[in-house]
């Protein structure tokens, strides 16, 4: 499919998104109503061709760039997420590790300083409580192997065990970070994005003829 042509077809609808027909009032059309979220959009700008801009429906963009919010919508608008804050990045290291009932002061003083070393994303507090737990690491150690570059790869590229992470979320720190990044790869995702799953013959993906 041309993905120029599956983007003005998508604008299309959303400009006029009928459902269904109602054969019982003489087929009027029954507008949908609908949600398109932009996920992670670190460029605005890439944004603007896929606008709906004559579209009655409901637009979320979440954004790691502050320019992101003012680009589309006046500054009174939009929600800013900060990372958090100290206290709650500490419940929830101490959460995360079965350690919630820690009342040692010195390992309290530890904790605090790992939350701050991670700077309260909850992706990364979630995946390093991960490796801390399965490596039966104190908060002390696991900080002194952590501010070494070597240790600190291996442990943002560890996988979490897929019962510690929520419904729908797979992604590592190093993943999100590798899509980022990616260049050919891209393009490919971004066609392949477009394509309904239902639609592909499985034998293209296994190599395999119908």
């Amino acid at each position: 499919m041309d993905p120029v042509l599956a983007r003005d077809s998508v604008l299309g609808w959303l400009a006029n998104p009928l459902k269904t027909y109602n054969q019982l009032h003489d087929k009027k059309s029954q507008e949908a109503s609908w949600l398109l979220t932009f996920d992670n959009v670190d460029n605005p700008n890439v944004l603007d061709d896929y606008w709906p801009a004559d579209a009655m429906g409901s637009v979320l963009i979440t954004s790691r760039d502050p320019l992101a919010k003012p680009y589309f919508l006046p500054r009174s608008n939009g929600i800013a997420v900060p990372p958090l804050e100290s206290d709650e990045a500490t419940e929830r290291l101490l959460r995360l590790t079965g350690r919630s009932r820690t009342s040692h002061e010195d390992e309290r003083i530890s904790v605090r300083a790992v939350a701050a070393a991670l700077g309260g994303f909850p992706l990364v507090i979630t995946q390093m409580a991960w490796v801390i737990a399965r490596q039966d690491l104190s908060f002390s150690e696991f900080l002194e192997d952590y501010q070494k570059e070597e240790a600190r790869s291996i442990f943002l590229n560890t996988e979490i065990e897929a019962s510690r992470l929520r419904a729908g979320c797979e992604h590592t720190v190093a993943s999100v970070r590798a899509l980022e990044t990616l260049k050919e790869g891209a393009i490919l995702l971004d066609i392949l994005s477009l394509f309904d799953p239902d639609g592909i013959p499985e034998y293209i993906l296994t190599g395999n003829s119908a």
